[in-house]
């Protein structure tokens, strides 16, 4: 005899094959009718008369006449249920999570204010990302977004311009640690090398020729570019004024260490009706891209798509979000 969670999950099996025609309340019927037997209940509406299985349901027969020789009901009977795993993010609860779901129906839950949403786009995906360097052949994983951010590359040093993919995968890597920390070309990327800042005399006027000299006099040659980038310095009471602008986040844990989970947020989903609690399997999926301190430095390797997503808040992979 099937067990309580057993039966909750033949019952959104079967309302996902049939796209979610039938309520829960109708499947349990039928199940309970053939005696919790999941290919009898199957049978029961594919071979019996439409008649027959409205006495059972609360659909139509026109309904389900058209389920019976519905393509994709007949290949999901033949193949199983396809699913796929996308990313979630709930910026209300700046809850972020990855969630295998059914291709026919991509929408997941929040787990903390229930609210379903829709995937985030693959072109606004973020997390541990795979590079390619297109100058030595190398690949490499790091924190990143999709067509956003600007890694280099560990072996050569050439800054590889977006990911090629967003890894979800909980593959086990947390034993192991690369001599090379995580760098982007972020402004607020804490392993940027930042030129230093020098004190500056408010009063001085500064003039071209005399910081030339000034400057080849104490370091040769090599100081004159420096000294010509003094004339674009602007002192003022404006704190915008000649700072270049952000172009992208910095996704490293350190960097990230109290600021906002979610970079870009889920759209809400619109439901129709036909949207079924998950009953897909979730344990190779880890829930949120929140890494531990303690795997700050980045992952190098030939792995490819293959990388740590992290953990959540609440310390459990796969459950940062429900259907």
């Amino acid at each position: 005899m099937a067990s309580k969670e057993e039966k909750k999950i033949m019952v959104r099996e079967f309302r996902e094959i049939f796209h979610g025609r039938f309520d829960a309340e109708d499947t349990r019927r039928i199940f309970e009718h053939l005696n919790w037997d999941k290919n009898a209940a199957v049978n029961f509406v594919l071979k019996n008369e439409a008649k027959e299985v409205r006495k059972l349901t609360s659909l139509s027969e026109d309904v389900i006449s058209e389920l019976k020789t519905d393509p994709e009901v007949i290949e999901a009977l033949q193949d199983g249920v396809k699913s796929i795993v996308r990313q979630f993010a709930c910026e209300q609860c700046d809850n972020v999570w990855w969630w295998r779901v059914p291709i026919r129906k991509q929408v997941s839950k929040c787990r903390k204010c229930k609210q379903k949403y829709d995937p985030i786009p693959r072109e606004n995906e973020w997390g541990w990302a795979a590079f390619d360097c297109n100058n030595c052949g190398k690949r490499f994983s790091a924190h990143g977004e999709m067509n956003v951010t600007i890694c280099r590359c560990y072996k050569c040093g050439n800054n590889v311009r977006y990911p090629t993919c967003i890894n979800h995968g909980r593959v086990n890597k947390r034993n192991r640690r690369s001599g090379s920390g995580h760098s982007c070309e972020a402004e607020d990327c804490t392993s940027r090398h930042h030129v230093p800042i020098h004190e500056v005399d408010e009063d001085r006027v500064y003039d071209e020729q005399e910081d030339d000299n000034l400057y080849t006099a104490a370091g040769g040659e090599n100081s004159i570019g420096i000294a010509r980038e003094v004339q674009n310095l602007k002192i003022g009471s404006n704190p915008g004024v000649n700072q270049k602008p952000q172009k992208f986040k910095c996704l490293s844990p350190e960097t990230r260490m109290n600021k906002k989970r979610v970079i870009h947020s889920s759209p809400r989903h619109l439901s129709t009706g036909s949207t079924v609690g998950t009953f897909l399997p979730q344990d190779d999926i880890a829930s949120t891209y929140v890494p531990s301190l303690s795997s700050i430095r980045e992952e190098r390797g030939q792995h490819g798509c293959r990388g740590r997503g992290g953990s959540g808040r609440n310390g459990r992979g796969g459950r940062g979000g429900r259907r």
